[in-house]
């Protein structure tokens, strides 16, 4: 049976969303004297709604998971015992969704998708955020970086990191096989799963990845997954080599999650 990682970054402090130090929820009204007791637009509480699910590296939905929820200001909600959370009352903008985990060393890192709303939108997340548990920590210099059964290398210089955290130290997650996300939209269901995580990496120079494992199939396709949870690709093809499935300058426009899929 394969196991897939995902490869953390290293928080350089505790996490708070891009700029935002506030965590915020609920907004606070204040009265003042007019004239006319008619209501307008700009008074009128905001309608958009947020909701998704956690699920833990062993295929359960996790309870009390922190998720920040940011645009200009954070809100905080937690996920209730069945792993869900919904945020309501949202003004329209981008917001970036964060599963926050204990700790990036203990047993569950961060993740995140970014979401856009329109007015009274209601936006449940296309893929639950998973949070796998991490192991590492090790240093990115540019050279291949060894977990487990993967190998990945990619130039520091070519990751632009989120707000926070430092693309030279990478952590490493596992989730088994049975449990790799079955919504992905790829034109087959893939074999491995690879990623950077918590957050999204810009990417201007190619990353290679190798796995090691039994495969079904010779040639295999390489898709992404955007910051979004959208399907991107193929941003690159694998060769099997032996025991090895080799993928050499894959060019996402995001690492967050990496597909290999059967070609054909």
């Amino acid at each position: 049976m394969l196991s897939f990682v995902l490869l953390y970054a290293a928080c350089s402090g505790t996490e708070k969303s891009d700029d935002s130090t506030a965590v915020v929820d609920s907004e606070v009204e204040t009265d003042t004297d007019t004239d006319t007791d008619t209501d307008t637009d700009a008074d009128a509480d905001p309608t958009a709604v947020i909701s998704g699910s956690v699920l833990g590296y062993d295929g359960t939905m996790l309870a009390n998971i922190e998720i920040q929820i940011c645009d200009a200001v954070c809100f905080s909600v937690n996920t209730d015992s069945s792993g869900s959370f919904t945020k309501e009352k949202l003004k329209p903008g981008s917001y970036k969704v964060d599963a926050i985990g204990p700790s990036v060393a203990g047993d569950y890192g961060w993740i995140r998708m970014h979401v856009d709303l329109e007015d009274g939108e209601q936006v449940a997340l296309p893929a639950s955020l998973y949070l796998p548990q991490l192991m590492g920590p090790k240093t990115n210099t540019g050279g291949p970086l060894v977990f487990g059964n993967v190998t990945f290398q990619a130039d520091p210089a070519g990751l632009r990191e989120p707000f926070g955290f430092d693309p030279n130290v990478l952590y490493m997650g596992s989730i088994s096989a049975e449990n790799i996300p079955p919504f992905w939209e790829t034109p087959q269901p893939p074999e491995a799963a690879v990623s950077f995580a918590p957050l999204p990496f810009e990417v201007s120079t190619p990353v290679s990845v190798t796995i090691e494992g039994s495969w079904s199939v010779t040639d295999y396709a390489v898709y992404s997954l955007d910051d979004h949870g959208s399907l991107e690709g193929p941003v690159g093809t694998a060769k099997v080599d032996g025991a090895m499935l080799v993928a050499e300058d894959l060019t996402p426009s995001f690492l967050t999650w990496l597909l290999f899929v059967p070609a054909g």
